[in-house]
């Protein structure tokens, strides 16, 4: 699983295991929240057919990990263990390469974590 956090002016999204360090290429992505279009719990199109091609990573039953090409939106990135139980937070990007991050949330609440970005996106 991965720990995601606001940190200034940027959202940090933490690597925690060495399967995920392996996928991502690196152990944090690091993205301005400029860039952060929209966050959303539990993303109904994981469960959809658009997900066709594995760019670089890992997919077994219900762990998915790594950068996968979505359908109609390009590339994102995917660090999921538990897919069935729907603890995901979805970010949508802008001006970057990927344009959604999927992230099972720590902590079992994921509506939770993506009303603490989404508070942090808000004007200040």
């Amino acid at each position: 699983m991965a720990t995601i956090d606001v940190e200034g002016e940027e959202l940090v999204i933490h690597m925690t295991g060495l399967g995920e360090k392996l996928m991502a290429l690196r152990s944090e992505v690091r993205l301005p929240l400029s860039h952060v279009k929209a966050v959303r719990a539990r993303p109904e199109e994981l469960f959809d057919d658009t997900f066709i091609f594995r760019v670089f990573g890992a997919s077994l039953v219900e762990t998915h990990l790594g950068y996968f090409w979505k359908k109609g939106d390009g590339l994102v990135f995917i660090d999921i263990h538990h897919l069935k139980e729907g603890n995901i937070v979805a970010v949508d990007l802008e001006h970057e390469r990927m344009k959604h991050l999927y992230v099972e949330a720590e902590g079992g609440d994921a509506a939770a974590v993506a009303a603490r970005i989404t508070a942090a996106l808000q004007p200040r």
